[in-house]
């Protein structure tokens, strides 16, 4: 008795371990296909809220961003003569542009800290999936803080 039962679990279980022991191949398209996937899970993820915890970091680091296009625009409508002064645009005057360019960041930057938070197994790893949201919606927000006029320290004379 004892035999037969190992025998028919064996065989029942015999598929199912070989199935688990053949890799899937990696092609060419399926390396492509890889960031698009993780970005549609990203905003899948924040929209419905899937991680709380991500999805409010997500939407905070895209008010951040929000804010800071925004007062970039009202500074621009004022100011004629004042241009970018970030690290990625220095010196544009286009806000179409500088949208289009941080806007991309910003993708990567969800995308990147969602795969990381996804991915990242080692808890001491996995426990900086946020800093990179921090560092740049910091960055927005000291920007959006600048553009509103609060920080005084710059002062420009015109001849």
């Amino acid at each position: 008795m004892k035999f037969a039962c190992t025998f028919l679990l064996c065989a029942v279980l015999a598929p199912v371990a070989h199935a688990q022991a053949e890799p899937t191949p990696v092609t060419p398209v399926s390396i492509l296909k890889a960031p698009l996937r993780e970005t549609a899970r990203t905003f899948a993820d924040m929209a419905r809220f899937h991680d709380k915890v991500f999805a409010i970091s997500g939407w905070a680091y895209v008010s951040a961003y929000s804010a800071d296009m925004i007062s970039t625009k009202q500074v621009f409508d004022r100011c004629p003569l004042c241009v970018e002064g970030g690290s990625l645009a220095n010196g544009e005057r286009s806000v179409g542009r500088l949208s289009l360019e941080w806007g991309a960041v910003g993708i990567a930057n969800l995308v990147i800290a969602h795969a990381w938070k996804e991915h990242a197994h080692n808890r001491f790893v996995h426990a900086l999936w946020s800093s990179g949201l921090v560092y740049e919606g910091s960055n927005h927000i000291r920007a959006a803080y600048h553009n509103a006029g609060f920080s005084r320290n710059l002062s420009i004379a015109i001849p």
